[in-house]
C-alpha cells in the first residue's frame, strides 16, 4: 500500500489505509475488540478545545462521512423537523428514545461502561452537542494539532502553516 509513507499527510489516516487496502482488493473487516481510548477520558473543557478546533469534524468531512451523521445522530434532524412542522412532535420523541435505547444498549451490553451505562440518558444532550460539532466542521479548513496550525486540503491531507 505504500507504507506509512503513503498517508502521514492525511488527516484520519486510518480510514485512507482502509481506502487503500480496499482499493488494491485486500479487503478490509473490522474488529471484533473493544479498543479503549482517551476521547473522553480528559476534562469536559479539554474535550471541548479538541471537539471545536476542527479536528476530528473535518476529519470525517475530508473523507466523506458527513451524510452518515444523519443517521447516527437522528435526534437534531426530529428537532428541525418539528421546528417546521410543530404537529410532528411524536417523531422527536421517537428519535429521543431510540437514541437513549441506542446509547443504553452500546454501553451496557457491548461496551460494558459503567459510567455511560448509568448516563445513558444524556445521549440525546451529547447528539445535539455532536450535531453543533458537526456544522462547524463545514466553516474553515485549517485545525491544530499539538500546539501547530495545519490546512487541510480537499483530498483529506493537511500541509503545516507557517
Amino acid at each position: 500500500m505504500g507504507g506509512f509513507d503513503a498517508v502521514k499527510d492525511y488527516l484520519a489516516e486510518d480510514f485512507v489505509m482502509g481506502k487503500l487496502a480496499a482499493e488494491r482488493g485486500d479487503g478490509v473487516i473490522l474488529s471484533s475488540y473493544v479498543i479503549e481510548h482517551l476521547i473522553g477520558a480528559q476534562p469536559f473543557a479539554a474535550n471541548m478545545r479538541i471537539a471545536c478546533d476542527g479536528t476530528a469534524a473535518r476529519g470525517v468531512r475530508a473523507h466523506g462521512g458527513y451524510v452518515g451523521q444523519v443517521f447516527t445522530n437522528p435526534l437534531p434532524a426530529a428537532l428541525l423537523l418539528c421546528a417546521v412542522k410543530p404537529e410532528w412532535w411524536p417523531v422527536l420523541g421517537v428519535a429521543a428514545l431510540a437514541r437513549a435505547a441506542a446509547g443504553w444498549a452500546t454501553a451496557g451490553h457491548v461496551l460494558h461502561d459503567p459510567l455511560t451505562r448509568r448516563l445513558w440518558w444524556l445521549t440525546p444532550l451529547q447528539d445535539i452537542a455532536s450535531f453543533l460539532v458537526w456544522m462547524a466542521g463545514f466553516f474553515g479548513n485549517t485545525i491544530v494539532w499539538r500546539g501547530r496550525k495545519y490546512y487541510l486540503l480537499r483530498d483529506g491531507r493537511f500541509e503545516l502553516m507557517p
